[in-house]
Parts: structure tokens; sequence; C-alpha cells
């Protein structure tokens, strides 16, 4: 009588646990992990320019360009305006 429960019963079992984890690691992309284009303000022309340094926004972190001693890299707001600074977690 146990054997054939088990028989019926443990297939069962071990393919809904095999959902349950399968949902449990799936792997959730939200706008936090997405790099984001940072911006410096240039006061020469008084315009935001683009940087080739990408910040994802993690984290407490400043981003900056050129290294931890450089310039505060920021989200462009209207293409004048870079007022929301960035972070980054590596």
């Amino acid at each position: 009588m146990k054997t054939n429960f088990l028989k019926k019963a443990l297939p069962i079992g071990v393919g809904m646990m095999a959902v349950a984890f399968a949902f449990a690691t799936e792997n959730k992309s939200s706008n936090e992990d997405k790099l984001i284009t940072g911006y410096i303000f240039n006061s020469l022309n008084e315009k935001c320019e683009s940087v080739p340094q990408e910040c994802n926004n993690i984290g407490d972190v400043p981003c900056t360009y050129m290294g931890a001693s450089g310039p505060q890299i920021y989200q462009n707001d209207n293409g004048t305006f870079c007022s929301v600074p960035l972070t980054h977690r590596p």
C-alpha cells in the first residue's frame, strides 16, 4: 500500500517543488538594474553633456566621472539642467 502511494505521489510532489523553485528563483528586472547614461554640467556653454560613463543608480556611492575625485554625474532633466545625482554599485 505504501509503495503504491509513493509511486504516484512522489513524482507529483517533485514536479510541484520544481515549479515552485522555478518561480522563486525567477530573475526580477527592475528599473534600478538598468544602466543610465550620465551627464555632467559644462559651465562654459551652460549645457548638460553626456559622458562615456553609465550608472546603475543602486546604492549610496556617488557615480563620478574619471574616478572618485572626478565630478558628480547627473541624470539629464531637459537638456539644460543636470539636477538628479546618480549613484553606482559595481
